[in-house]
């Protein structure tokens, strides 16, 4: 799995994102305050590092590879219910979109710029814009 460009220095939480910058040892938000309680997490399937904050609500799946960890979701319907209050503007800094995919025992979630990239990919069946 190749890790998805852009999301080196992307704080990521469930309801919004933001770019970070590295100074001086510290990494610095936007406006240049720095983020004391930035958590650097790793995907167990994939292996991509990404950025939250210790004091917001966690994101459920890895921003790179969309592999959750404890969540299974046995139809479209229920990854969509899920998604409601998911915010993808994260995804803005690599271009991707985010997809519901059929799995082989749920639907899963995938990113990528277009379906035709899935289908290339080996996705098969339906393709759900999230």
């Amino acid at each position: 799995m190749a890790y998805m460009r852009g999301l080196e220095l992307v704080c990521i939480a469930k309801t919004h994102s933001f770019e970070l910058r590295y100074e001086n040892g510290r990494y610095l938000d936007r406006q240049g305050h720095p983020v004391e309680d930035l958590l650097d997490v790793t995907c167990f399937a994939c292996s991509a590092s990404s950025y939250t904050r210790e004091g917001d609500e966690q994101i459920d799946f890895c921003p790179n590879c969309g592999r959750f960890e404890r969540m299974v979701f046995a139809d479209l319907a229920s990854l969509l219910q899920w998604s409601r209050g998911q915010s993808w503007d994260f995804l803005r800094f690599s271009g991707r979109r985010a997809f519901g995919v059929p799995g082989a025992a749920s639907w899963e979630l995938r990113f990528a710029m277009d379906e035709d990239e899935l289908r290339r990919r080996g996705v098969s069946g339906e393709i759900h814009p999230m």
